[in-house]
């Protein structure tokens, strides 16, 4: 999906930034604040987030934005493992799970055949530094996940 334009589950309509209402009521309508139980609302909800970040809003769009932002943070820090302690190869097969990612689309990841992606996921083989940075980019995530004591 491009940047800037979000499809409602509710709508089935493509909406941009400047479709959107510019009052809370009307962006209740659009997608109604309230505490996220799955991963679908929690996808809806940071994708009308993000289509909302970076733009000039009005008092009702900060609020609604703030709402809605306190709800995704509740349901990430409860729903998301804590990394702390895990190998590297636990944080990659959760990481792989939630991005339904193969095996295959592994190895297609880290440019490597898909026996070594799976040796990689069941902690046989070690992350290169290459493949730590390739999976810090696609994930947006600290090296620090991956790296274990």
């Amino acid at each position: 999906m491009e940047k800037g334009v979000m499809k409602t589950a509710k709508q089935k309509k493509t909406l941009t930034f400047a479709e959107l209402p510019k009052d809370y009521a009307g962006l209740c309508r659009t997608l109604l604040p309230r505490p996220i139980r799955t991963l679908e609302e929690c996808d809806e909800a940071y994708e009308l987030a993000s289509l909302m970040a970076g733009h000039s809003l009005t008092a009702d769009q900060e609020d609604y934005l703030e709402a809605l932002s306190t709800f995704i943070a509740q349901f990430e820090e409860t729903n998301q493992p804590k990394t702390d302690n895990l190998p590297g190869h636990e944080v990659l097969r959760f990481l792989c799970q939630e991005n339904e990612l193969s095996g295959a689309d592994l190895g297609r990841l880290l440019n490597v055949d898909r026996t070594m992606a799976s040796r990689i996921l069941r902690g046989e083989r070690n992350l290169t530094l290459s493949h730590i940075r390739t999976l810090c980019r696609q994930f947006n995530l600290s090296a620090e996940c991956f790296v274990t004591e």
